[in-house]
């Protein structure tokens, strides 16, 4: 008769701690779950930014080209206008 006490306490313990370790358990899948959802949100940001620097990179390259010959034609300029007072002067 007492095994019989003693197993229906051992079960019990095992009973509670089982729930216990569930409840932890079913906590910590949905903080997982959580975190994936950032992640996967943290990542679609990431590929709208790249796809907006992509769409500004052409751009940006262009008018880079194009600052790069006006600041050419406007150097020319500026030294050509200075041989010229040179050329006065002398």
């Amino acid at each position: 008769m007492v095994i019989v006490y003693i197993l229906a306490i051992v079960l019990a313990v095992f009973l509670v701690l089982a729930i216990v370790a569930a409840v932890i358990l079913i906590k910590i899948l949905n903080s997982v779950k959580h975190v994936t959802e950032q992640a996967g949100t943290l990542a679609e940001s990431f590929v709208a930014v790249g796809q907006a620097i992509k769409k500004t990179a052409v751009p940006s390259a262009v008018g880079g080209v194009v600052a790069n010959v006006i600041g050419n034609y406007v150097g020319a300029s500026k030294s050509s206008s200075k041989k010229k007072r040179e050329d006065e002067d002398e």
